[in-house]
């Protein structure tokens, strides 16, 4: 659809997974060159994975995220069009700033030409992050960078070299690293650079979800995952409650299980919580419930998977 648009309006730039990731690689060339700690909040464009075969031996980088400067993970929906709109917006503001106007691109004969050019540009550099510099000067990455404002920071997204996500639990801060995995096989986690995974499957993925569906609907729900307080009933109904009755498993588990699935955006963050814990409510635009009312979060995991 973002190709579809990108014909009907001369200002929507086609947003993929190379024009994210050549994007992204600008964006961190910028923080670099600004002294910058992290990734500014509306510089934080998702980067999607190249799509290619399971087996592929050297599949194309499209992941930009560089030691502190990391990258959340592009989800289809609305999120997908509010981010293809910003960088629409990028793009055209750079195509007419005064920075460029001594580049080949000006010679173009309007800012729409000269916005198709750049995408066409970026899709060319975002098809192989490899190999590029990582901490030379960018051509210009700063003053282009420089027509977003500030903001605060993400922190999500960035892999280690076997394809693990690096993450925090909510509550205490504890780094774990994630892996969504193909075929039903759910979302695994483990300790940072351990190889013993926990494991959550997709029916027990689907089954807590469903009960928490049930239960909540659009309203905020919290963690409340006490290992000792959830079975003796001493805690409020919440994701640890949900999770140990559908799974019989330690409601604990749920500390990594919440914060990967608002890493991926099956979680929403609730700003205006009933109590200082923490709480979240359903995305239900990254759930797909069938006419039956049923669960089944494969297909928003196989499309993050494939990079769609």
């Amino acid at each position: 659809m973002s190709k579809v648009y990108s014909l009907v309006c001369d200002g929507f730039a086609i947003y993929d997974s190379r024009v994210a990731a050549a994007l992204c690689r600008a964006v961190v060339l910028f923080c670099r060159e600004t002294g910058r700690d992290c990734v500014p909040a509306d510089l934080n464009f998702p980067w999607a994975a190249a799509k290619t075969s399971p087996n592929a031996v050297n599949p194309p980088l499209r992941n930009a995220s560089q030691d502190e400067y990391t990258f959340q993970r592009l989800v289809r929906g609305r999120p997908y069009v509010a981010w293809n709109t910003k960088v629409s917006w990028l793009l055209s503001a750079i195509a007419s700033h005064r920075s460029t106007q001594d580049s080949a691109f000006a010679r173009l004969d309007s800012t729409a030409q000269r916005l198709r050019a750049m995408e066409a540009a970026l899709f060319m550099f975002g098809y192989d992050l490899v190999d590029r510099p990582n901490r030379g000067q960018g051509a210009g990455a700063a003053s282009l960078m420089r027509v977003i404002s500030d903001g605060p920071s993400h922190d999500q997204g960035s892999l280690t070299e076997d394809g693990w996500a690096q993450c925090k639990t909510t509550a205490r801060g504890t780094p774990f690293e994630y892996r969504l995995v193909p075929a039903a096989a759910g979302i695994h986690t483990r300790d940072v650079g351990e190889n013993t995974p926990l494991r959550f499957s997709d029916e027990e993925l689907n089954r807590t979800l469903q009960a928490l569906l049930r239960d909540f609907g659009d309203l905020p729900f919290p963690l409340a995952n006490s290992v000792d307080g959830v079975p003796a009933g001493k805690v409020p109904n919440g994701l640890g409650t949900a999770f140990w009755k559908e799974t019989g498993k330690s409601a604990g588990h749920t500390s990594r299980l919440a914060a990967v699935l608002q890493c991926i955006e099956v979680f929403k963050a609730c700003e205006n919580a009933p109590t200082p814990a923490k709480y979240w409510s359903l995305n239900r635009e990254t759930l797909h419930v069938d006419g039956s009312g049923k669960v089944n979060i494969r297909p928003y995991l196989d499309a993050i998977i494939q990079g769609d």
